[in-house]
């Protein structure tokens, strides 16, 4: 026991891989769906399936575990070989809405199945009014679906099985269910309440994306000025939303004695408000990855929060592989592996509010940073300026919405969008700077090498020789 104590304070991040099964087993099903391998023959499957069940009767436990992985890479490579139906050609078809519309600057986006082909082709739609595909079904007229000639859309489009994309005008859709759904009629209900308590202009459009998901109120300058403050995440109702709820189950779950009624309640609860706002993509994931983490809380023995975060990542990617190229998916489990891992480190007093915002806010940033740089090319240089403040926001916002006819509820949008006009408006609140991909997996060497020393304990001067040794690496990779 003292021998494993030893090597858990030397090399804690290792004991954090090890001790998670479902980190692993999610690394060899993510290498097998990355290797550039096209290969839809099943027996790439069963090879290592028969191997897996003579190991299992044969109680041969090395080869189990060979098994097992070579298992999940056949999967990762059977499951991203799936061939993208070809393109439609021109004519009339019906059409089933997969996704909830999207505003893109003066126009809404959503991703629709062909139902009268066999191969149900999916297209990415582009409409002038989202009332137009808030149905389940459509008929469109005159339908020429194309590809696109830029090279990273087209393999944006391929990586989500996307065929390719239609605009449609108005005259061309012909609802089949002329009734709405109940989701998009309930939150249109709610914006309506929300303009009956005096809430309207700016601060109207900020309450409806922030508790709705609701964004096509939302102006350009507004967009762009969250955008700049570095909390635009706040108008996208994502992981940070859900994380909220789930916050709120576990602080029941702590005082209360029926635990699994209020296990059962916060999953509903969660559930219902992803339907609620659209059953987008990314707050499915969250409500699955939160569900899991809640399971796992209640289960009983000793609860890893990274194992139960592995094990949600784990199952949407079997189900859907390649979740692991949407921006959406990278960025909500870096971050809350980033808060796992980094958050314990600063070891704040609980009843300290402020200085647990502050370190909650460092802590998701520190892994996300390099994917920001990597993905979008820019980073908001007063991020922690203004998400020390709309953070500690949020919540209120979250909590008097439903009491929105109250004065303090208008005083507090009132009060976020002017500290973000006034943040994004200071000097240099964008700093304009890209990496590669290279680059980006030689920062998170860096980082979770960093973690390592750090959780380790190890001397001041042992840090400093390593970090100079590793970033005068990484400058040599930089420009070999």
């Amino acid at each position: 026991m003292l021998e494993i104590q030893r090597r858990r304070n030397k090399y804690p991040l290792l004991c954090v891989a090890e001790g998670t099964i479902f980190f692993r087993l999610f690394l060899f099903l993510v290498t097998g769906i990355l290797v550039p391998v096209n290969c839809r023959s099943l027996a790439i499957v069963v090879v290592p399936l028969l191997m897996m069940v003579f190991a299992f009767f044969r109680r041969y436990h090395r080869l189990m575990s060979v098994s097992v992985a070579l298992f999940l890479f056949a999967v990762g490579i059977y499951t991203s070989s799936r061939p993208i139906p070809p393109l439609p050609p021109l004519g009339d078809y019906t059409l089933r809405v997969l996704t909830s519309p999207k505003p893109v600057r003066d126009h809404y986006t959503c991703e629709a199945e062909i139902t009268d082909l066999a191969s149900r082709p999916v297209l990415l739609l582009h409409v002038a009014d989202d009332s137009l595909i808030c149905s389940s079904y459509l008929h469109v007229s005159h339908l020429k679906p194309y590809m696109t000639r830029h090279a990273d859309y087209a393999l944006y489009l391929e990586r989500h099985r996307i065929s390719g994309i239609a605009y449609v005008a108005s005259g061309q859709i012909r609802q089949l269910d002329h009734t709405p759904a109940l989701s998009y009629r309930l939150r249109h209900k709610v914006i309506g309440y929300y303009r009956r308590c005096g809430i309207d202009g700016e601060r109207l459009a900020v309450l409806s994306a922030l508790t709705l998901g609701e964004r096509s109120l939302l102006t350009e300058r507004t967009n762009a000025a969250f955008r700049t403050a570095g909390v635009a995440h706040v108008l996208v109702v994502s992981g940070m939303h859900v994380g909220f709820l789930f916050l709120l189950v576990l602080l029941a779950y702590r005082h209360s004695r029926y635990k699994m009624q209020v296990v059962l309640i916060g999953m509903a609860l969660i559930w219902f408000y992803a339907w609620f706002t659209g059953f987008s993509v990314s707050v499915r994931r969250a409500a699955f990855m939160f569900t899991v983490m809640l399971l796992a809380r209640s289960s009983g023995g000793e609860y890893n929060p990274i194992g139960s975060l592995f094990l949600s990542a784990f199952i949407i990617v079997l189900f859907n592989p390649m979740a692991i190229y949407d921006a959406s998916f990278q960025m909500s489990y870096m971050a809350v592996l980033s808060i796992l891992l980094f958050m314990p480190l600063f070891r704040v007093s609980g009843r300290n509010i402020v200085l647990q915002n502050v370190a909650l806010t460092i802590s998701a940033q520190i892994l996300l940073t390099p994917l920001i740089i990597y993905l979008f090319g820019n980073f908001p240089v007063w991020f922690m300026l203004s998400n020390l403040f709309i953070a500690l926001l949020v919540p209120l916002v979250f909590i008097l919405a439903p009491v929105a006819f109250l004065p303090f509820c208008s005083w507090t949008l009132w009060m976020m969008c002017g500290i973000v006009s006034f943040i994004s408006a200071f000097p240099w609140s964008q700093l304009l700077v890209s990496i590669s991909f290279r680059m980006l997996i030689v920062s998170y060497v860096l980082l979770f090498l960093l973690y390592d020393l750090i959780a380790s304990r190890a001397s001041a001067r042992s840090v400093i020789v390593f970090l100079v040794a590793v970033i005068l690496s990484s400058l040599m990779l930089a420009f070999a």
